[in-house]
Parts: structure tokens; sequence; C-alpha cells
């Protein structure tokens, strides 16, 4: 009785002793643990989206292969349809049973009650004006999680209009002027690269202004949207054809620009890259004018309505090429300066383009005059940089110009400004770069790359010792109709592939080539010199689709052409392999252009298209330039206060 009641007494004094006292002003303090993967931490947001990718990944450190397999892009839509295809299937049984495989049973009687989580359809992303109606009142929107929605009424009211859509994480939305029963929706948020982004499945298509959508992805032998669509960063469709469609993806292992030109029934990929293709955008003024952004690396240019994109230059950038750059010349350098960048483009001039940059410290709107070969940056009017896009320029970051002016500038991170550029003549810097420019080669070839001077070779010291040091000129490679030359032929050890120095280069001849080299500095023009490596050793110049395999690099070269194709310098005594042609393909040697053939085509070096890759070393000024600022909405330096500016 006595172990009873003490038993009772503990239990009391064990009660009052930990008894809350509500009213105590005491908080305990908690605690924020961080998720450390090696040497990132994640915290806030990023460590909820880190979670969330982590638990679908199957691991804590999604860097390391998934235990899991990932899903492809549109395996909704076959899983449906195999699903209704076994409804009609003659082996489905209608009523119960202990093991049906295909049971038509749940068709009729299983009850479904919603138990979440609901969806969360994010930001709008996509606000299309439907050009078909002249009130303007018509929009259509795409939201990264929530599908697209039409409203009637100037926004007031909205309907969804995306259930044929198995894939609601719509990134951009397009609309022909010349068809506006034609509608373009593209999906996938994950060309940005962070965690929580919602995978898209490719580009759908509505013929009937919305009503119903089919999507238009090019697809693989199992019927699955090829992985290269997983998720697609922008679309632009011509004004005047709505056939013809541009997209800018991420996927696959890489970053692609794709086109058609027959509304979705077939793509050509047109550019490749390792970097995320985050934007791409066409003049206002003119759709063969046509922009596109490399995370880390610059802005390329297309002049053909996006069948061929090169480096534009890129002086004041922060990523301009040297002739030599290790990692070539074609796409622009960068070296990892800055991180995102969005595009606007002038209503006027195809020519005027601004680019607001998330910089590792700062952020940086600048403006080009010239198609981006020189870029001038703008500062404030007392001489700071308004860092807009911090925090958030990797994921927040837009900018249009005034369709009437174009030194006015709209720009947005966190919250939205208005730039108006100062007639102050600002501060001239002077830089060089080698711009490449492609004029409809996509119709016949792609380029891997280009290289110049020491890059030419694995070993740098080769070109340096025997290529005489060539002037550095200007140069065009022409293809079309009666386009030929002759070229030095030069052979390589059979089943070569990369890493071949060119000491095992062989002269085998002179063959003829269907195309021609000028050197575009002097006037007039003056055709020039070029040697080809003939990979396959089959006595001729031949692109092959597989690119690994299509190693017919070109070489111009800085000599005055000669139709006797006598040049000892080259050849030797002119005979095949003999000891004093070593080396010849890099005397004068200016670059090293490797191409293939492009997707579908087949190679017929008689009736190649008009077409040209021109090369060319610029130097030239540019500015730091002065603005003014107005902010539009101020509500994070507000405390989180609504707040916009409606005098702006």
């Amino acid at each position: 009785m006595k172990f009873f009641n003490l038993n009772i007494l503990l239990l009391l004094v064990l009660i009052s002793c930990n008894k809350i006292d509500n009213n105590s002003t005491y908080k305990p303090k908690k605690s924020k643990k961080s998720i450390t993967v090696g040497d990132a931490r994640y915290d806030g947001p990023e460590k909820y989206m880190y979670y969330h990718a982590a638990v679908k990944h199957g691991s804590i450190d999604v860097n390391k292969p998934s235990r899991f397999n990932s899903y492809k892009p549109d395996y909704k839509r076959l899983e449906l349809e195999k699903s209704l295809k076994r409804l009609n299937n003659k082996y489905s049984r209608s009523t119960g049973n202990s093991n049906p495989r295909f049971s038509t049973y749940a068709k009729d009687n299983a009850v479904f009650i919603e138990r979440g989580p609901y969806n969360a359809p994010g930001r709008t992303r996509a606000l299309l004006i439907d050009a078909s109606d002249p009130s303007k009142d018509t929009w259509i929107a795409g939201s990264v999680g929530g599908g697209v929605w039409k409203s009637t009424d100037g926004g007031t009211s909205w309907v969804s209009i995306s259930n044929d859509m198995d894939n609601i994480a719509i990134s951009w939305l397009g609309q022909s002027k010349s068809n506006t029963d034609v509608l373009y929706a593209a999906t996938g948020e994950n060309w940005i690269g962070t965690l929580g982004d919602i995978s898209g499945a490719g580009v759908y298509k509505s013929v009937n202004g919305g009503a119903n959508w089919t999507n238009i992805s090019t697809k693989d032998n199992a019927g699955y949207v090829d992985s290269r669509f997983s998720n697609v960063s922008r679309l632009i469709v011509d004004p005047n054809n709505s056939e013809i469609v541009v997209i800018s993806t991420v996927g696959g292992g890489g970053s692609f620009i794709f086109k058609t030109i027959d509304g979705g029934t077939s793509w050509t990929k047109v550019f490749e890259s390792t970097a995320r293709i985050q934007q791409i955008i066409a003049a206002p003024s003119d759709f063969n004018i046509q922009y596109g952004v490399q995370r880390g690396v610059g802005v390329i240019r297309s002049i053909d309505a996006g069948s061929s994109w090169a480096n534009p230059g890129g002086i004041g950038l922060a990523g301009t090429v040297a002739y030599n750059n290790d990692g070539g010349i074609l796409s622009g350098g960068g070296g990892g300066a800055f991180g995102r960048i969005e595009l606007a483009v002038s209503h006027q001039n195809p020519d005027i383009v601004f680019v607001g940059i998330d910089g590792d410290a700062a952020s940086f709107l600048k403006v080009s005059y010239n198609g981006g070969t020189t870029w001038n940056l703008l500062k404030n009017n007392d001489n700071t940089d308004d860092d807009w896009l911090s925090p958030q320029g990797w994921f927040d970051n837009t900018l249009t110009v005034n369709p009437f002016n174009d030194s006015i500038v709209y720009y947005a991170g966190r919250d939205a400004s208005k730039a108006t550029i100062l007639s102050d003549p600002g501060t001239t810097f002077s830089g060089s770069t080698t711009k490449v420019t492609l004029d409809n080669t996509t119709s016949h070839m792609n380029l891997v790359n280009i290289w110049g001077g020491s890059a030419i070779s694995p070993d740098e010291t080769e070109w340096n010792n025997n290529s005489d040091n060539p002037d550095l000129i200007d140069i065009e490679v022409r293809f079309g109709p009666g386009k030929r030359q002759k070229a030095y032929r030069f052979s390589v050890p059979e089943g070569s592939t990369s890493g071949v120095t060119h000491d095992e280069y062989n002269y085998e001849g002179v063959v003829e080539v269907p195309f021609e080299v000028w050197n575009i500095s002097t006037d007039p023009e003056q055709q020039l010199t070029v040697s080809f490596r003939d990979n396959a050793n089959d006595g001729g110049f031949n692109l092959l689709a597989a690119q690994g395999e299509s190693r017919e690099y070109i070489i111009p070269q800085s000599i005055p052409y000669d139709p006797d194709m006598n040049q000892p310098e080259i050849i030797g005594d002119g005979s095949a392999g003999n000891i004093n042609s070593v080396y010849g393909q890099l005397h004068k040697s200016l670059f090293l252009i490797w191409p293939f053939l492009a997707d579908d085509v087949t190679w017929d070096p008689q009736n190649i298209p008009e077409s040209k890759i021109k090369i060319e070393f610029i130097d030239a000024t540019y500015k730091t330039l002065k603005k003014s600022v107005e902010y539009m909405t101020n509500q994070y330096d507000n405390g989180g206060a609504f707040d916009i500016n409606e005098n702006v």
C-alpha cells in the first residue's frame, strides 16, 4: 500500500513539474537544419525543392544515379491509350474476378474520392493576346503547373482549355497572325535547372483556337516523346506562316534548337549545346533575325529564320571569343562569368538588342546596336548598378523594349523598373573577337565547331611551328550551284576519330570539292587555297550523318588560289605521301571547320543549296552608357507592402 501511495505521489510531482504555463513568455528556440550534400547546402525554398527531388530520385544525392527508372516524356498519354484499348479488348472481363488481368469491372463500379494533394498551378508564365479578336479582350494564359486558360472578357473570367493535354506544365505559347486558329503550347519548366521544376512532354498544337490539342513532338520507336523535347524553354512562330515554328529545348543530355516548316509533322535539329539554351526570340520587325542565349556562355544569332545559329561577336558581354579559343568559336565563349540571360529586341530595328544578365555579384543591363557584335553597359545616372536580379535572377528575369521608343526598356526580377537611356556620351572601351555567321547551312550540313590558330591541332606546337604565321583575314566558305574548286586531299590512318595529330595526315593528291573559299577582306575579293581531311579515304569530300564518323575537316589557307594546284610548300614534290608534304595542310592555315550531314538529308554534292559560312575578325569599341530609372513596383524593398507606381 505504501508503494502504491508513493507512486501516486511521484506521478503528481511529475505532472506538476511538466505543466506548461500558457502565460509564460518563454518561447522554445526553433532549430533550422540545412540539407548538406557535398559542398552544396540547401535552405529555405531550395531545401523544400531538394527534399522532393531526393524522394523522387531515391537518394539524398540527386547527382548520383537514381535507383528508379525515370518516366519518359508523355508517358501518361501512352498509358491512357493502353487502358482505353484494353476496355475494348475481347479478353477483358466485365465481372469481378479473383485475379483479373484487364478487368472492366472498375469502370462501372469503382467510386473515387479525391484526397489531394491539390494541384498548385504556379505562376502564369505565358500570356498571349488572341490576334483574332480586334477588341483585344481574348487572352490565353499558360501556367507552369496549371495548363492553358482562356478569357474572352479581358481577364474577368477564365475557362480551362487544356483538358486534351496530359502535361500541363506550360512554359510558352505561340500564335501566327497568318492563321489565328493555330495555337502552340510548349511544356516543361526544367530548362531553368532548379530541382522543383516540372518536366514537360514537348509541344502541343491546336488548330481550332485551343478547343483541342495534339502532341506534335518527335516520337521514338516506342511512341514516347523524344527526351530532347522534355523541356521547351521558348517557342516562336512565324507571323506570316503558322507552319514555321522554332523551339529551344533542354533534355536528353543536352540543349537544342529545333525547327519545323510543316506545323510539327517533322522537326529538324538546327543547333546543339552543352549549356542550357534558356531563350530564343525573333525580332518583331523581321522573323529572319533571331537571337538565343546559352546560360554561362552568351548570345547566339540566326539570320535565316532559325535555320542556322552562330556567335555574333559578343564584345563587351564578358564572353568574347579569341581566334585560337580551345573551345572553338562557333557559338561563343563566356567563362561562367554570368548565369541566366534574358533578351528583348527592338520593334523597329532588329539589330538593337537588350540583355538582362544575372551576374556572379551583380545584375547588368546591356544593349547592342549591331546585332550582338558589341554590347554597351547601362549604368545608373549616379554610376551605380541597380541589382534588380538579386537574389533570384536565375529564376525571375524578364525585360521588354518600348514598342515606340528604343531608348526605353522595362525590366524585372523581384520587382519591375523602367529605364531610359540618357544622351550622355559615356565611356569608351575597345575590344576584339571572332564572329561567325551561318546562312542556310543547315539545309545540308551541321557544324560541330570551328577552331582557329593553335587550336586547329590537338598539339598546339604543331600549328605554331608549321603554319608560317598566316595573316588573319575574313573569309567565306560558299556552297551552291556552280560553286566548286580544287582542294588538296589529306588522308589519316584508317579508323581515325579524334585526337589525330597533323603529322599523321598524308598527302594524297588533288580533287574537286563542292564549295569555294574566299578572302572577303580584300577589294576585290580573292579566292583562297583549301585542304581537307578525307577521313573515309574514299577519294572525295563526302559528309556522313554520324557526327563522330563524318570528320571531313575543311582547312582554309591564307594563300591565293592556284587552279594548277602547284604549291610545293603544301605538296612537296607532288607525289602522294612525300616527306616534304608533311604538315602541308597547316601551311598558312586559318581555321579547321568540322561539318557533318544534316538530319534526314542525303549527301548530294551536285545539288547543294546556296549557303555560306562567314568568319570575321572584329575590332570594335563599346561603351558604358547612363540610364535613368523609375521603379514600377517596389514590394520587396518596401517591407512586402503592395506598392505600384502608377505614374510610370
